[in-house]
């Protein structure tokens, strides 16, 4: 009898030991890991807070610096092991690819316009490019739609192709920054544009340049360019993660700024196997990452921005995104 009540007592103990334990306690077996996924350069100067120190988001996490060409994968592929738990990417891509679905939806808007005309000419406005071939990155993407939508709203007439034409711009392209800025070194574009970092990187590399017309100015303001997506299964299971995260993206806003060597270093170390990473600590201050204009906005304070701009997008290029539903937007 006594070694039935032992026995029984043992059992009960051992269910009381697993009872109690933490899952994230007992070793990291059960310990939930999340990827966070970003395009290399402007968006993932965001994160770099929280890769510097992830401790606070309560989970494993797994930062991923991508080729911005290949960021899209990471929210539709149909290999589910291989989707990002939290993705940023630009925003026309995000409503075109998420708006109407309910796999993620929309938290926060993270960069809000990082564009800039380079220039060894005397350009002061928008009216100094008529004339002039201006080269440009990212056919129908952010850069190029942007920049079409401002010409477009400014009642500037452009052409796609190289040959210059009186009183129009001419747009030619390049894939990336990678491409353009040894074109404007060696003069075979005089007129380029160019996101942040890499304009300063071309000013530093070739004194004759400055920077020249800052295109979030002549937009009227930053707009959404960036945006912070979310899988709705983590949104609706672990909301304290998701408040981590973005809290840590609030407080990267001072952190990178003081921190600009320490963030370059945290990115390039994320940048996944196969891509070169495009950010220098030696090209970034705190004034370029100002000019970055990376800081946190709300789905919910930035819907209207974001529908206005995606309408600004579709009017140059009708099937380069799409109005997002409601739903889209977390917290609407």
């Amino acid at each position: 009898m006594k070694k039935l009540l032992c026995a029984l007592l043992a059992v009960f103990m051992l269910l009381g030991i697993t009872a109690c334990t933490n899952p994230q306690d007992n070793g990291g077996d059960e310990t939930t890991t999340y990827t966070i996924v970003a395009p290399d350069g402007a968006p993932a100067l965001s994160l770099a807070y929280l890769m510097n120190d992830s401790s606070s988001l309560g989970n494993d996490v797994d930062f991923k610096v991508v080729n911005a060409g290949t960021i899209a994968t990471y929210v539709n592929n149909t290999d589910a092991s291989k989707l990002g738990d939290v993705v940023i990417l630009p925003v026309n891509a995000a409503a075109k690819l998420l708006g109407k679905k309910d796999t993620y939806q929309m938290v926060g808007v993270v960069t809000h316009g990082n564009l800039y005309v380079v220039s060894n000419k005397q350009i002061t406005s928008l009216d100094g490019l008529k004339g002039e071939r201006i080269g440009v990155i990212g056919q129908g993407n952010v850069p190029d739609l942007t920049f079409r939508a401002l010409l477009a709203k400014n009642n500037i007439e452009y052409v796609q192709n190289d040959n210059v034409e009186t009183g129009k711009v001419a747009i030619k392209y390049y894939a990336e920054a990678s491409e353009l800025l040894p074109a404007l070194r060696k003069d075979v574009e005089t007129v380029g544009l160019l996101p942040e970092p890499a304009a300063t990187k071309l000013v530093g590399m070739a004194s004759a340049y400055s920077i020249k017309l800052d295109v979030q100015q002549l937009y009227g303001g930053d707009y959404p360019q960036a945006v912070m997506v979310v899988k709705k299964s983590i949104l609706e299971n672990d909301a304290d993660f998701v408040n981590a995260v973005i809290n840590g993206i609030k407080a990267n806003d001072t952190w990178v700024k003081e921190n600009t060597a320490l963030a370059v270093e945290k990115i390039n170390a994320n940048v996944v196997e196969g891509v070169s990473p495009s950010l220098d600590a030696s090209a970034i201050t705190s004034e370029v990452v100002d000019r970055c204009n990376v800081y946190f906005e709300s789905a919910v304070d930035a819907k209207t921005d974001v529908i206005n701009y995606l309408q600004g997008l579709i009017s140059v290029q009708e099937n380069s995104t799409a109005i997002p539903n409601d739903s889209f937007f977390y917290g609407v």
